[in-house]
């Protein structure tokens, strides 16, 4: 067997910090896909410092290092037992927000939300909830609470025996966890272009062809020097972090060069790119760094998660919604032709008005992709 130096999360792990030594001991003990450590682990720190009050002043404003993302993996990859082996070994307060990740209603999550309004949310069977918030609109309150808190805005809430209730300024990271085969089922192109599933950053965590699960009858994962590890990180903690100017232009420079190739829409590829600022801090605490401000190196690091993050969104977004965007193209095909047929003007508002699942933005990029359907057809 390989150890994890040819696995593709390796250039993400910065030489002898605590997100090595994790992947490290899943890679040499387990079978279980090594995204799905890496991934709980960065989500489990960014719920402690959310609790600790950690803000980031850059640039563009002041942000949290909160972290919202949806991992793609099979059934049986071992994310319940990779979260609670990182909680007992770090030694760490779990973040999770009590009773949130089973709250069946609106008012149920917002009350979980109302007592602890910092920390993590782990979920499982995320799509399966997606695709539900997207469709049932008996769920539009419980999809209004998900957006609001993505924004970080004041949550309003009124109830017949409290009144009017608010939350301020909530700060909750949110994970969450599905099967990648049945994600197309659950999940519409809609969602993953511009509507509630395209908040999420995307992950996928495959089985190693060189770990095979036959070859691990019980899961060993040697924690000895993690807690260790994480109590040096614990040591150069602060409350408040800045960006330096050189920070600032490496992200500028290399958003550029991402956004040059990229097959994203401009509203999600914006969005991956804005938790940078965010995976920056994180790094900048696993790295042991005791500066008041966010380094290049912070950045270069989060960066390759996020490049991560950009490959595996396209595939999600190419492959398993392809059926769906073409049917959606299709028929902005009909309507303009029907439009031009009448003298009617085929706009992004005629596309929205007569696709009622479509917001605005979404219909702006299937107006978009229409263009260059079209445009490949004269050149080709």
């Amino acid at each position: 067997m390989r150890t994890d130096c040819e696995w593709r999360g390796r250039d993400a792990l910065p030489p002898g910090s605590l997100l090595e030594l994790i992947c490290d001991s899943f890679s040499r003990g387990t079978n279980i896909p090594l995204e799905i450590p890496l991934v709980l682990a960065l989500h489990l720190i960014s719920g402690v410092l959310l609790q600790r009050g950690v803000r980031v002043r850059y640039a563009g404003g002041e942000l949290s290092p909160r972290l919202w993302t949806i991992v793609l993996a099979d059934s049986s990859a071992g994310k319940t037992f990779t979260y609670q082996k990182l909680l007992t070994a770090l030694g760490v307060q779990s973040p999770e927000i009590p009773g949130m990740a089973g709250a069946v209603s609106a008012a149920a999550f917002f009350a979980t939300l109302h007592a602890c309004p910092q920390g993590l949310l782990v979920r499982d069977e995320f799509g399966q909830l997606v695709g539900r918030i997207e469709h049932d609109i008996s769920l539009s309150d419980y999809k209004d609470l998900y957006l609001r808190l993505y924004d970080g805005n004041d949550i309003p809430w009124t109830t017949k025996k409290e009144g009017a209730l608010r939350v301020q300024s909530p700060e909750v990271s949110v994970l969450g966890l599905t099967q990648y085969s049945t994600w197309h089922q659950k999940v519409s192109a809609e969602s993953m272009l511009d509507g509630f599933a395209a908040r999420f950053s995307v992950i996928i965590a495959r089985p190693d062809p060189a770990r095979s699960w036959r070859d691990y009858p019980t899961w060993v994962v040697d924690t000895n020097k993690w807690a260790e590890a994480w109590g040096r990180c614990e040591r150069v903690l602060r409350s408040r972090y800045g960006t330096t100017a050189k920070a600032e232009e490496y992200f500028a420079r290399t958003f550029r060069a991402l956004a040059k190739d990229t097959e994203l829409p401009e509203p999600f590829f914006r969005r991956i790119m804005y938790s940078a600022h965010r995976l920056a801090c994180i790094y900048h605490v696993l790295l042991e760094d005791e500066a008041e401000e966010l380094s290049p190196a912070d950045y270069a690091w989060a960066l390759r998660i996020i490049r991560h993050h950009i490959t595996d969104s396209v595939e999600v977004m190419g492959n398993q919604n392809v059926s769906e965007i073409e049917r959606l193209i299709q028929g902005a095909e009909a309507l303009r032709e029907r439009c031009h047929a009448k003298g009617e003007t085929f706009n992004e508002r005629r596309l929205y008005q007569n696709f009622r699942a479509l917001t605005p933005q979404t219909a702006a990029v299937i107006l978009r992709l229409l263009h260059e359907k079209k445009h490949d057809e004269y050149t080709h």
